[in-house]
């Protein structure tokens, strides 16, 4: 536990210096009084249809799906001026249900739906130069981890590179302060539990290795730092790190320390009905050659990379005012480019699967009727290094309250 000492007293420096703060524990906006509680949730459904053929022309063998991807309800409550928690809980893929044999073909086996906390959050703060925080907590990297309901992003589906690369939604137990500073700085630091890299595979990088607060094994900690900087009200630049040895359990005969590094930086621009947004992300693994050893993917297609990389763009416009002023709400076109791979730098250990090295260009149109409806369709096309990608149309609709 040595290497959490100078985390924790910056800690308690940070807790003195709020303690003596008498300014009042509310943001901007928070009119949950005292004993109070508010209730929120989100969900989304979404219509995927694949192309018959891959981009080489073969058959895919997918099938057009529908899909309730999660119905989530956040509750929050004010303990007193100063505490609070906030609860969300998620039922993903129509909630729970027994597991089924398929016999359509190009349809996976029905595994069930998934109910999971997704946070559970404890606050102290007696100024927004200072919170302290505690329980399941969102692990603070990217755009839409921090910010996931449905018209919080564009497009139908959450971006590759914020699923593979950065593995959304990323919540983790742990411990943590946030605070803003003068000139529009934001931080964040937080001690979570860390990654299992017994889970980690070269198709979905650290994806698998989320413990997500299920029994999870604390034999190494990860540690996570973010810095935001508003410009002013429509321009936000920041950046984040997670890391940790990725270990949890019994060492084997010879001793593994796969370290992972999670990296990103992001940028995202507003102005009138102009959305700009742009990440770049890099997810670091060392000993990722004796790591794939022990794991018995070593000499295949399967070994694990030493770099996982991936970038994002995004436009978007409010042309409602333009082309249909009497409406109310937003409508909006939007295109992101995404580059992604999460196999690279595999070495000499295994051979690099073109399969994993993925471009995709959506191309769509939002609609918003009302402050927390919104319908998506867009067009994907999906583009993989050996030409197996299958491009897709998606239609969305998700609601927020």
């Amino acid at each position: 536990m040595r290497r959490t000492a100078p985390l924790a007293a910056t800690i308690l420096v940070f807790a003195a210096l709020a303690a003596a703060s008498p300014l009042r524990a509310e943001e901007p906006g928070d009119s949950l009084a005292v004993g109070a509680s508010e209730v929120g949730g989100y969900g989304e459904m979404v219509l995927q249809a694949p192309e018959s053929k891959r981009e080489d022309g073969a058959r895919s063998h997918l099938l057009p799906n529908a899909d309730f991807v999660r119905a989530a309800f956040e509750v929050k409550h004010r303990f007193s001026r100063e505490l609070r928690v906030t609860v969300e809980m998620e039922w993903e893929h129509g909630g729970i249900g027994e597991a089924r044999a398929d016999s359509v073909p190009g349809l996976e086996a029905k595994e069930g739906g998934e109910a999971t906390v997704e946070y559970a959050i404890v606050q102290w703060s007696r100024s927004p130069r200072l919170t302290l925080q505690g329980g399941k907590l969102l692990v603070p990297s990217g755009l839409v981890n921090l910010a996931h309901e449905p018209d919080d992003f564009r497009g139908a589906l959450r971006p590759d590179v914020e699923t593979l690369i950065i593995p959304s939604t990323w919540s983790a137990l742990g411990v943590g302060a946030s605070g803003k500073l003068p000139h529009g700085l934001a931080w964040t630091l937080d001690v979570l539990e860390g990654l299992d890299a017994t889970r980690f595979s070269a198709a979905e990088r650290f994806r698998d290795g989320r413990q997500d607060g299920a029994q999870a094994l604390l034999t190494h900690p990860a540690f996570a730092a973010r810095l935001d900087w508003r410009t002013c009200e429509s321009v936000m630049l920041g950046g984040s790190i997670v890391t940790g040895d990725a270990w949890q359990g019994e060492q084997p005969d010879s001793a593994l320390h796969p370290r992972t590094w999670v990296n990103e930086a992001h940028a995202h621009i507003t102005r009138g009905g102009l959305d700009l947004r742009a990440l770049y992300a890099m997810a670091l693994l060392w000993d990722h050659d004796a790591l794939s050893r022990a794991l018995g993917v070593a000499h295949t297609a399967a070994a694990l990379g030493k770099r996982g990389f991936g970038g994002e763009i995004e436009a978007s416009y409010d042309v409602r005012p333009l082309v249909w002023p009497q409406a109310a709400g937003a409508l909006r076109p939007y295109v992101r480019f995404e580059l992604t791979d999460t196999q690279d730098g595999v070495g000499a250990i295994g051979t690099e699967n073109p399969l994993y090295h993925r471009t995709n260009l959506t191309v769509g149109l939002e609609y918003s009727p009302a402050h927390g409806v919104v319908i998506k369709a867009d067009r994907q096309q999906r583009h993989h290094e050996d030409d197996s990608g299958v491009s897709q149309w998606n239609v969305a609709l998700g609601y927020g309250f």
